[in-house]
């Protein structure tokens, strides 16, 4: 998410909904690919907000999310990179030791022909090739741009 609404959303059900079926909860994350985000999620909630989760419920969901599979992993990737203001506290979690920064490394230089074709709509496979070379060539230069203006003399008056 852009924001952090959703952390009053749900400490709101959690504290009001003391039976809350959370065995459903799991099962629909696994089944619908979302045992990731929604550890990542919950763990937030437990670490910053106090809240009470079942710990055999983030256990399973840490099981499930460690197991995903890629197109879920860069889903969850995708959704980090685009949320610069927290990003911090989501790496937190989610980074823990060199396989993860490895992943996230191999997420942001060769990600899945399957993220590429959703993320950039492409829809010949014989055009996957030029993106590859396209998202470091464009992230370079946006880095080169931004230090360009960063000094006072290229900037507005």
């Amino acid at each position: 998410r852009t924001s952090l609404r959703w952390v009053c959303d749900a400490v709101f059900i959690i504290q009001n909904y003391p039976d809350l079926k959370w065995e459903i909860l799991l099962d629909v994350a696994v089944k619908n690919r979302l045992a990731l985000p929604l550890y990542v999620m919950l763990t937030y909630l437990k670490d910053n907000f106090d809240v009470s989760v079942p710990t055999q419920i983030t256990e399973q969901l840490f099981y499930s999310a460690r197991y995903a599979d890629a197109a879920s992993e860069e889903a969850i990737l995708h959704i980090i990179s685009k949320n610069i203001q927290y990003k911090s506290d989501i790496l937190s979690v989610c980074v823990k030791n060199w396989r993860a920064y490895f992943k996230l490394f191999k997420f942001a230089l060769l990600p899945s022909p399957i993220y590429l074709r959703w993320k950039h709509q492409v829809d010949y496979v014989w055009l996957l090739p030029f993106f590859y070379i396209y998202r470091p060539s464009r992230y370079i230069l946006n880095r080169l741009y931004r230090m360009l203006f960063k000094h006072s003399y290229f900037r507005r008056v």
